[in-house]
């Protein structure tokens, strides 16, 4: 019992181990045909207990399976029923592909191939990526051409085929009972002479546009048996497709005549221009007879509008920085040159308050500052000052109003607190219309009043 275990154990060990073999990459195939989706093992199976499934890999869908010696058509899906096939006489020899007939655009995907055996199993994985297709198409359905002009007959190859796989492209026209061959390309050359007799030298390919998949067709010089139906048909291994262009002839009858009618209504054309043109002058006669028989009051005498030079754009200041109001100066000379300071940075940075014109903003900083400096100082000083500071800078005009000061301090003596320089406030105890620091009784001011 422990042999027969170890060797069931070995046994399930190599079921993992089955190599199931696929295409090496996805497979393409025209719409309508049979592929091949492969599916092989390298090495016999029993028959007994084999199973082989196939599934699509996106919805588990079954698309075969085989099982107990022969394959079981009625579990099928039904998209697949008669179309999907094993090669049955292969399966014995490990061969588990299966034939995929009347492809449609649906059948694009991956399908999952799974091998199940008493001792092995395995899977693989083939993609079926798109399908070869082959389009011919032209510009125009029909083609009207004078007898003796050239004309082109447009086919282009839309397809991922390159036109080296092209195999073949034939130009006929059909005749009554027969089709004519007018220009053949094979194999990569373009073959003139297996061309008709009536098309010999008059028929060729555009060589330069052939690499692009253009197969257009020139024909020179037209004839009037010319005309017809021109059928040019591609062929690229088991892809094939056509596309036909009508060729007509324009009566030269017909061409005299359209031309005709042409003219005639060009000069009737013409002729309604002049009338307009003479109704237009009529109306303006008799819009200025009108105004001359009954001038309004409003446009009489009324001067014609002055015609306004244009002017030019207004160009918005640049803002600045919003800055707080100063504080107001209380005359402490300490503070003297940082009050002025301020008052700097404050107009430096917001000029437009003090000088909205544009004009006006050349104006020195400066001399507001001296203005604003003169009105804090006392009359006395102020009087000094009025014929002396006359082109003189800031600087110089503080250190100026500082010695004039000096020399009314030293003509008056030492005076006990206060700035000399600033004006004085009032007494409150200081009576009005008195004469040095005498103050009067209270009988004689009740005496006096």
């Amino acid at each position: 019992m422990d042999i027969r275990f170890v060797v069931i154990s070995v046994l399930l060990m190599i079921a993992d181990e089955l190599t199931v073999r696929g295409p090496s990459g996805p497979l393409m195939a025209p719409l309508g045909s049979s592929l091949v989706l492969p599916c092989y093992v390298d090495e016999l199976l029993l028959m007994e207990g084999l199973e082989v499934e196939w599934r699509r890999k996106d919805s588990e869908t079954l698309v075969h399976l085989f099982l107990d010696g022969k394959s079981r058509a009625e579990v099928q899906q039904q998209d697949y029923l008669d179309r999907a096939h094993f090669f049955t006489n292969q399966i014995q020899h490990g061969n588990f592909s299966l034939r995929l007939d009347s492809l449609t655009a649906e059948d694009e995907g991956k399908y999952t191939c799974k091998v199940y055996s008493p001792q092995d199993s395995g899977e693989t994985v083939v993609k079926i990526t798109g399908f070869e297709c082959l389009l011919v198409s032209r510009s125009s359905r029909s083609v009207s051409v004078y007898d003796g002009e050239d004309v082109t007959l447009n086919c282009s190859v839309d397809s991922h085929i390159t036109p080296e796989h092209i195999e073949e492209v034939s130009w006929k026209r059909t005749g009554e009972d027969e089709e004519i061959l007018v220009l053949l390309y094979q194999n990569n050359e373009t073959f003139p002479d297996s061309s008709d007799e009536q098309y010999r030298d008059r028929v060729k390919f555009f060589p330069d546009e052939i690499p692009k998949g253009n197969f257009s067709l020139r024909l020179k010089r037209v004839r009037t048996e010319d005309t017809g139906v021109y059928t040019c048909q591609v062929f690229a291994g088991a892809l094939s497709d056509r596309a036909t262009v009508i060729l007509e002839q324009l009566d030269p009858a017909d061409f005299s005549r359209f031309t005709q009618d042409l003219s005639a209504q060009a000069s009737q054309l013409m002729m309604h221009h002049q009338e307009l043109t003479r109704l237009t002058s009529m109306t303006e006669e008799l819009v200025k007879a009108v105004q001359s028989l009954h001038p309004t009051p409003a446009t009489a005498d009324a001067p014609l509008p002055r015609q306004e030079p244009p002017t030019a754009p207004v160009t918005r200041p640049t803002s600045s920085p919003r800055l707080a109001f100063l504080e107001q100066f209380d005359g402490t000379p300490a503070k003297c040159k940082g009050f002025l300071m301020q008052c700097s940075i404050f107009l430096a940075q917001q000029p437009t308050l003090y000088f909205p014109d544009s004009a006006a903003q050349t104006v020195e900083v400066e001399d507001t500052l001296k203005t604003l400096f003169r009105q804090a100082l006392n009359e006395e000083l102020q009087s000094e000052l009025a014929c002396r500071d006359e082109d003189k800078s800031l600087d110089q005009f503080i250190q100026l109003a500082i010695r004039i000061d000096n020399v009314i301090c030293s003509r008056r003596g030492p005076r006990s607190g206060g700035n000399p320089m600033l004006s004085q406030p009032l007494d409150s105890s200081d009576e009005p219309m008195q004469i040095g620091r005498t103050h009067i009784s209270s009988e004689e001011r009740e005496r006096r009043i």
